[in-house]
C-alpha cells in the first residue's frame, strides 16, 4: 500500500504470490504424510455419547469472552480515522500486520502452555480481553491503539490454539464433530454481537462509562463461566457423560 500509493488493486493482486507458496506447502505436506496419519482409537459402538454439560457451559464461557472483545476492525477503523488527517494511512495494514506477528508466536507458546498445565490456562486471554476494547475505545492517540492491537494479539493467538484444543478435552470423540460445530457456531455468533455492540457504541459516541460496564460484565460472565468448568471437569480425565 506504502509503495503503490494506496493502490488496493496492485496490492491484492500481490497477495497471489503468498498464496500460491501456500498451496505448494499444503501439496508437499499432504504428499509426505497422507500416508502416516493417525486417528485417535474409537469405542466399537454404533451409539453417539451425549455432549455433557461442562461442554456447554465453555461454549458459553467462550461465547461471552468472544461477544466481549473488540473486533481488529474496529482497532484499524479507529486507526485509521487518527492517520487520515496525516496522509499516513498506509501504517494500518502495518497494525494489522503486527496483530498476525504476535498471533503467530503466541498460539504455539499458548499450546504448549495448555498441554502443561490445561484449562486453567485460558483464564489468561479472557482477562486480557477486557484490554483492547477499553484502549480502543477511549483512544485519541496511535500509542493507545497500538497498545490495543498487541493485547488483542495475544488473545487471537489463544483463541486460534487452545480455545479449540478445550473442546477436544471436553467431549466424547463419537460426538466431536458435533462439538466443534456448535463451538465455531457460537464462537461466530460472539464476534457477529461483538462488531455491533462496539461498533454502535462507537458510532453513537457513548460514554466510556457504558464501555466499561459492558466490556467487564461480559468478560465477568466469561470468566466465571469458565470456573464453574473447572469444578465439574478435571483436567486430564475423560468427560463424564451426562452430568
Amino acid at each position: 500500500m506504502f509503495y503503490s500509493n494506496n493502490n488496493y488493486h496492485y496490492a491484492f493482486s500481490f497477495l497471489f504470490l503468498p498464496f500460491l507458496m501456500l498451496l505448494m506447502a499444503l501439496a508437499y505436506t499432504y504428499r509426505r504424510i497422507s500416508s502416516k496419519t493417525t486417528v485417535e482409537p474409537q469405542k466399537m459402538t454404533k451409539k453417539r455419547e451425549k455432549l455433557a454439560k461442562p461442554f456447554y457451559i465453555y461454549t458459553f464461557a467462550v461465547l461471552s469472552n468472544t461477544v466481549g472483545l473488540v473486533p481488529y476492525t474496529l482497532i484499524l477503523l479507529k486507526a485509521s480515522e487518527i492517520l487520515k488527517p496525516t496522509g499516513q494511512e498506509w501504517i494500518v495494514p502495518l497494525i494489522y500486520l503486527l496483530i498476525q506477528g504476535i498471533d503467530a508466536p503466541v498460539a504455539l507458546i499458548a499450546g504448549y502452555a495448555y498441554d502443561k498445565f490445561g484449562i486453567r490456562v485460558l483464564f489468561l486471554p479472557f482477562v486480557l480481553s477486557l484490554f483492547p476494547s477499553l484502549l480502543t475505545m477511549v483512544s485519541v492517540e496511535l500509542s493507545t491503539l497500538l497498545a490495543a492491537a498487541v493485547v488483542f494479539g495475544l488473545v487471537l493467538g489463544m483463541q486460534e490454539s487452545i480455545y479449540r484444543a478445550a473442546v477436544s478435552q471436553l467431549t466424547p470423540i463419537s460426538s466431536r464433530g458435533t462439538a466443534y460445530g456448535i463451538f465455531n457456531t457460537a464462537y461466530g455468533v460472539g464476534l457477529l454481537i461483538s462488531g455491533i455492540a462496539y461498533g454502535l457504541l462507537m458510532e453513537f459516541k457513548a460514554l466510556f462509562t457504558i464501555t466499561i460496564f459492558y466490556a467487564l460484565v461480559t468478560q465477568i460472565t466469561a470468566t466465571a463461566s469458565l470456573i464453574r468448568v473447572r469444578k465439574l471437569f478435571k483436567y486430564g480425565a475423560p468427560p463424564s457423560m451426562g452430568t
